[in-house]
């Protein structure tokens, strides 16, 4: 087996995995976000926005980052031509909210 082989199934893999653990957070997230809106009910008798913050997330980040890791490790399978670019940018749409968000919680200790 060649270098670039394996290396191109360690990175498939790699993104399979990342994408089925960002898929199943996704998931979990979603149950969250509705036990926390019934629990609101059912202590308040009406829900406001118990469980938005867990929706949003799963909604608006863990599933297209699935999506997006997904495409990439179909990519890496099976060869296409721009597999490595799909890869890369897959985990730049990952990793680029996580390095804003590390970097405003950084700016705000500094600043105060």
């Amino acid at each position: 087996m060649q270098a670039s082989s394996r290396i191109n199934n360690r990175a498939a893999w790699t993104n399979a995995i990342a994408g089925l653990s960002f898929l199943c957070t996704a998931l979990w997230l979603h149950r969250e976000s509705k036990l926390a809106a019934a629990w609101a009910v059912q202590r308040y008798g009406r829900n406001v926005d118990s469980g938005v913050y867990e929706a949003m997330a799963a909604n608006w980040y863990f599933i297209p980052a699935s999506v997006v890791l997904g495409i990439a490790a179909v990519a890496m399978f099976r060869n296409w031509p721009y597999r490595r670019l799909l890869h890369w940018l897959a985990w730049l749409f990952v990793t680029a909210p996580l390095a804003w968000l590390a970097a405003s919680e950084v700016t705000l200790r500094v600043a105060a």
